[in-house]
């Protein structure tokens, strides 16, 4: 799918189909700008009432002779005038539109964005668009045989208002790199070892100047102490993996952003085996990971002026004469003692490690992890919003501006002392699980023992980064956040 601004209005489209929206009780902002046959079309619909106006409601208009401008207008309804409508909202109508393109194999479409900004401006409904577009046609095909047709049609935006190339080339960036994290995500547990990310990770640094990757592979593990992270995969056939993908876009003198994301590229539980049904989605169990590993290839193509480390932790957990087991007590990185409640208790185990590494190592000035952590936080916030728990306000506020901003939000969950004691030990310092009372707040707040004084946060995407209803599928988030993130940093320290 390609995707540019049409700078000579709308007279200079060669499209096969012009995208337009209109209330109820409206033409539309862009109907004086349309040649007289098909200002003749919409209004005959509207007063035929065989288009109200109505919020998603999508007419086809198609004149038999080509108007100067194009034969066909897709006609969407955009709902009462001074009407607001919420991210998921907006982005339903842009699904209906994409499906109705593709049923019509449009090749050439033009979308006046004038009616679709709502509240946003145009850049921001160009960026919408730009993101559900790229989510509606993604297909994972690599191990299909058959594959479908693709559709790949040019899309050009018209706007009455100035749109940025460089805001659109942000978004393209942001589509690409979505499609990016799905497909490492989709990747089956035989074939996606830690191995096989490492390898990819590696691969980024003989593309992009500023990138470094390092592999931590056992024994490097072994050497900084990270027992817990080893516990978790000691009952696997494959060796774990933490790539280390540092990011120089600002010197060395600052200290850089740090993301730190969870991949386990299959958990089985261990000997707290899972239930058979559903194990096979266990291979989403690493999208935190594979989601760093593409935001950091996202932060190089655009050649952000910032210092950033992704860490993504690659381990799996199955049972094994070797493996872990409940009663066990680990000793972590820093010293911290773990008694082991729950060998499906995992994520926490590779992160605590991999945090207090990242937090050592680098210094950053502020630190992120995202894993699909618990089946708790899906109970509490279902498939819209990921759970964040933080100890830094400020950093809290700017995650959740961000994900408002992209459509990929977050809800903030609370981290009180109170949480903290249930996952006491009476034989170690902290307890691996508390069971499933507020399951994704006694998991953060595990994960914040590990954090000093570094301000942290913690994204729980188990609910949002895939997807188990009908066709199973991995979304990528929070993917746009972070990286809206990341940009809205860059900006504000250049500012």
């Amino acid at each position: 799918m390609k995707f540019s601004v049409l700078k000579d209005g709308l007279s200079g489209t060669t499209a096969d189909c012009l995208v337009i929206g209109a209330g109820i009780g409206s033409t539309g902002s862009v109907f004086s700008s349309l040649p007289d046959s098909l200002k003749k079309l919409i209004t005959q619909a509207v007063e035929e009432k065989t288009f109200s106006g109505n919020f998603k409601e999508i007419r086809q208009l198609t004149v038999s002779e080509r108007p100067g401008i194009c034969r066909n207008i897709l006609l969407v309804g955009t709902g009462k005038t001074g009407d607001t409508a919420g991210n998921f909202k907006i982005r339903g109508l842009i699904k209906a539109v994409f499906t109705h393109l593709k049923s019509q194999k449009f090749n050439r479409v033009t979308i006046a964005l004038a009616d679709f900004m709502f509240a946003a401006d145009a850049d921001t409904a160009a960026a919408t668009f730009i993101s559900e577009f790229g989510f509606q046609n993604y297909q994972y095909t690599r191990f299909k045989s058959k594959k479908d047709e693709a559709y790949e049609p040019e899309i050009s935006f018209y706007s009455q208002e100035p749109l940025s190339e460089t805001l659109l080339q942000r978004s393209i960036v942001a589509k690409e790199a979505v499609d990016f994290a799905r497909n490492l995500q989709h990747t089956p547990g035989n074939l996606g070892n830690a191995s096989y990310f490492a390898d990819v990770a590696e691969s980024l640094a003989s593309r992009y100047e500023k990138l470094s990757v390092s592999i931590m592979g056992k024994e490097e593990l072994l050497q900084e102490n990270m027992n817990a992270y080893l516990a978790v995969c000691s009952g696997s056939a494959n060796p774990p993996k933490m790539c280390v993908i540092r990011y120089n876009g600002a010197g060395s003198d600052e200290a850089p952003l740090a993301f730190v994301g969870k991949g386990l590229t299959f958990d089985s539980g261990g000997l707290s085996l899972k239930p058979a049904a559903g194990m096979d989605e266990m291979k989403y169990d690493k999208c935190g990971a594979c989601v760093v590993i593409a935001l950091m290839e996202a932060i190089a193509r655009l050649d952000l002026k910032i210092n950033v480390v992704g860490v993504a932790a690659f381990a799996e957990n199955m049972p094994d004469a070797a493996a872990y087991r409940p009663g066990d007590l680990i000793v972590s990185r820093d010293g911290t003692t773990i008694e082991v409640m729950n060998t499906d208790a995992e994520g926490r185990l590779v992160l605590c490690d991999a945090l207090s590494y990242t937090r050592d190592t680098f210094k950053p000035q502020a630190m992120i992890d995202l894993a699909t952590l618990t089946g708790g936080c899906i109970i509490a916030l279902g498939h819209i919003a990921s759970g964040l728990i933080s100890t830094d306000d400020v950093l809290a506020r700017e995650l959740l501006a961000a994900g408002d901003a992209t459509g990929d939000p977050a809800w903030r969950l609370p981290l009180n002392e109170e949480y903290q004691e249930l996952i006491d030990s009476k034989l170690a310092d902290l307890s691996n699980s508390a069971g499933r009372e507020a399951s994704p707040v006694t998991a953060g707040a595990f994960l914040s023992r590990f954090t000093g004084n570094t301000p942290w946060a913690h994204l729980d995407i188990a609910g949002t980064a895939w997807n188990s209803r009908g066709y199973k599928y991995s979304t990528g988030r929070p993917l746009e956040l972070l990286l809206r993130y990341v940009v809205t940093r860059t900006e504000r320290k250049g500012a």
